[in-house]
């Protein structure tokens, strides 16, 4: 299989857009957002996201656990977590498999590295 270009801009009607770490860093704190999954390697989170058939936005974000570097998949913007809770809902049986929660954009900045 071919390798995926971490960043693509290009928007497609219902695409999945990857943001950028920027963007993360300039996100209301007391908005939330959904982690999906996350890992050692970018990658499998990459196509995971594709496998899924994610829309709108999602990001992958370095963190550390145990010293060694995370990556953590969230997806999406919410006002507040029971927003972000009934997304997780409305959300296909597959991606529910991965006991997606609620977290918030500060608690996602506080573990950027």
């Amino acid at each position: 299989s071919k390798p995926v270009p971490a960043a693509k801009n290009t928007v497609d009607a219902g695409k999945a857009v990857l943001g950028s770490n920027g963007e993360l860093k300039q996100k209301s704190l007391r908005r939330y957002t959904v982690q999906l999954s996350a890992g050692t390697e970018v990658t499998p989170l990459l196509t995971y996201a594709k496998k899924q058939k994610l829309t709108g936005r999602y990001w992958i974000y370095q963190t550390e656990y145990r010293g060694s570097p995370w990556y953590v998949l969230i997806q999406g913007e919410y006002a507040s977590a029971k927003q972000a809770k009934a997304a997780i809902n409305a959300m296909p049986a597959a991606l529910k498999q991965s006991q997606p929660w609620p977290k918030s954009f500060g608690q996602v900045q506080k573990e950027m590295k």
